[in-house]
């Protein structure tokens, strides 16, 4: 690689070979109400690779190399419906355990390379239900708890900062409601009015300490009314109509993402309004 100065020149050469699979197992029973009740175990993996340095050369080893990671998950989970169908539930428990966990590691101009944090396991339940009423209203609501932990943290990862004990980007809790009114109101012709939220719940933004800075905590809406046949459809809708400026990704543009800078945030989209017209020939 060559580089004008203050750029450095230098030649690297590498090899470096990766096998796996990522199996899946699942058995589940289907009963005669159409009720399900499953168990999943997955695997998936990242190869690993080199860190060549970029416009310097700072990455030295351990740090010039990255190893594969691999995610293991294991699931129990049913579902399920009752009242004559009308109500609809789903949910389901899961643990995952992560080894050598790929991340970017941002230096001081914002460059990014990848390095191995460390060990993690994830423990989480979710959950959905939903129930339609016989007049046209249909109500859904979702959630989702996780826990996470580092079980092992690695200490050449970053050499200025220990690690949090969580994964980052991880909301604790996060869930959302969704409402749905249809009605035939001519010949053809139906009248659709929902409205739906869901919230994102307060995470890290990085492994590092010195950049634990904190995203997430918002709410996200949206309202939308439609009319629409079999050839044409027009549609009105609002979102963010709080005009909430949560912060959906604390780190901006990582080029100017220093500590010197502070932190930056990412808001959420202004309140916007629009129309929407659709016809099918």
């Amino acid at each position: 690689m060559t580089a004008q100065p203050p750029g450095v020149s230098r030649d690297v050469e590498g090899e470096r070979n990766f096998d796996g699979v990522s199996p899946m197992l699942s058995v589940q029973r289907e009963f005669t109400t159409g009720d399900l009740v499953y168990l999943l175990y997955s695997e998936g993996f990242r190869a690993g690779g080199f860190n060549t340095g970029g416009f310097l050369w700072p990455i030295r080893a351990p740090r010039a190399q990255f190893k594969s990671d691999r995610l293991r998950n294991y699931e129990l989970g049913a579902k399920a419906r009752l009242l004559d169908s009308r109500l609809s539930t789903r949910g389901a428990v899961f643990y995952n355990t992560w080894q050598n966990v790929q991340s970017e590691i941002y230096r001081p101009s914002g460059v990014a390379f990848t390095g191995n944090a460390g060990d993690a396991r994830v423990l989480g339940l979710e959950a959905e239900i939903a129930y339609e009423f016989d007049f046209g209203l249909s109500i859904q609501a979702n959630g989702l708890l996780a826990d996470t932990d580092m079980t092992r943290r690695n200490p050449e990862f970053s050499l200025t900062s220990t690690l949090i004990d969580e994964l980052p980007g991880v909301p604790r809790f996060s869930g959302g409601v969704l409402v749905v009114y249809e009605r035939p109101i001519a010949s053809g012709t139906t009248l659709r009015l929902a409205g739906e939220t869901s919230y994102v719940g307060q995470s890290a933004v990085s492994f590092e300490t010195a950049r634990a800075w904190s995203q997430g905590d918002y709410l996200r809406a949206r309202l939308s009314a439609e009319l629409a046949n079999e050839r044409w459809s027009a549609s009105v809708f609002v979102n963010n109509p709080g005009n909430a400026a949560g912060d959906t990704f604390a780190y901006g543009n990582p080029f100017i993402y220093t500590l010197a800078n502070g932190r930056l945030v990412t808001p959420q989209r202004p309140r916007t309004l629009g129309v929407r017209l659709a016809a099918a020939f």
